[in-house]
């Protein structure tokens, strides 16, 4: 699927779980907004040393960060996403 360590442009991520349509969570309004953090398979060819400080400082510092400016808020009507 890719070319060496470089995904191919307009790669899309298959299989993201995603609730089905009859399950509703109530959720608060103006509450973080959760970020899960997906690897792309070459991360994990990195030398161990650059994968810890990936994985252990730079990306739980950038989630801590994006978490805590953006906020879940009421929407108007329903949001339609073409994927």
């Amino acid at each position: 699927m890719d070319r060496g360590d470089q995904p191919l442009i307009g790669y899309v991520v298959r299989g993201v779980h995603i609730e089905p349509a009859h399950i509703v969570k109530k959720r608060s309004i103006d509450q973080p907004l959760r970020i899960s953090i997906f690897y792309d398979h070459s991360v994990y060819r990195l030398e161990p040393e650059k994968f810890d400080m990936i994985n252990n400082t730079i990306l739980p510092e950038a989630v801590k960060f994006w978490e805590q400016a953006l906020r879940v808020r009421k929407t108007g009507g329903p949001i339609k996403l073409n994927r």
